[in-house]
């Protein structure tokens, strides 16, 4: 065996041995609370709010501005303590968000109707998280 085929032998199992140690990706859990607003048409928006597990029990304003006709039908009680705030204004077909920790955690915000996914963002520790979702 020469010796750049030792070394590349070597480079490759040291190459497998950190790979098999390190975690893939940076694996965090998330907890999360969520409300649920009825649109006039009568599909079912929820609003997916989570951050890491190790702030549960954690205070997470959400203000949503939905279409005329729109109704807060339930806020999900989950891990979060959620502070919602709820208008429906004249917005036709799109709802606008924005999610703030009170804290410096991050938050991701899942948006789905009637079960399909139609918005997602995440943000960075501490900020507030602002979208407009179209339907």
């Amino acid at each position: 065996m020469s010796r750049r085929s030792i070394v590349a032998f070597l480079v490759t199992v040291l190459m497998v041995a950190v790979v098999g140690v390190v975690p893939a990706g940076a694996h965090v859990s998330w907890c999360s609370s969520d409300p649920v607003v009825t649109l006039p048409d009568g599909s079912v928006v929820n609003v997916v709010v989570e951050a890491p597990v190790e702030y549960t029990g954690s205070t997470v304003s959400v203000n949503l501005l939905a279409p005329r006709g729109s109704v807060l039908t339930a806020v999900l009680a989950g891990d979060l303590d959620l502070d919602v705030n709820f208008h429906a204004v004249q917005h036709a077909n799109r709802m606008f968000l924005v999610v703030a920790p009170h804290g410096n955690f991050p938050l991701r915000v899942t948006v789905t109707r009637d079960g399909a996914t139609v918005a997602y963002a995440e943000g960075e520790s501490g900020h507030a998280l602002t979208m407009w979702v179209n339907f």
